[in-house]
């Protein structure tokens, strides 16, 4: 690894640790761990598996009605599982933090192009 690799590696570090402290950033992880640890949706997101995995099966052996059957309880697991206030909440902190990293992404480049732009 180059000089110049390793200083890129020492400041994404450092960006990384800093950005770890923004309050979306923050509230992102909670919001994912309470996610990631609520039963229910574990249970639905695996019905929901078995249920995908149910109607393809179904439709590839041209059992039709047992694939609609399959789709139908699919749709209402992803259903339930997306008016979820846990889901919900979930995918509004993703938001905040895909924008939040958007802009930064932004600013990197504009001060990037600005700094080659005046040598």
């Amino acid at each position: 690894m180059s000089v110049l690799d390793e200083k890129i590696k020492a400041r994404l570090s450092d960006l990384t640790t800093y950005l770890s402290d923004f309050e979306e950033i923050v509230a992102f992880k909670a919001v994912a761990k309470k996610l990631e640890d609520n039963e229910q949706i574990k249970q639905w997101t695996a019905e929901l598996e078995r249920a995908q995995k149910d109607a393809v099966l179904y439709q590839r052996i041209d059992k039709k009605s047992a694939a609609k059957i399959a789709n139908q309880k699919a749709d209402e697991l992803n259903e339930q599982i997306n008016q979820h206030p846990l889901v919900i909440s979930y995918r509004k902190e993703l938001k905040d933090v895909n924008d939040l990293l958007h802009y930064i992404a932004e600013k990197l480049e504009f001060e990037i192009n600005q700094s080659l732009e005046d040598k």
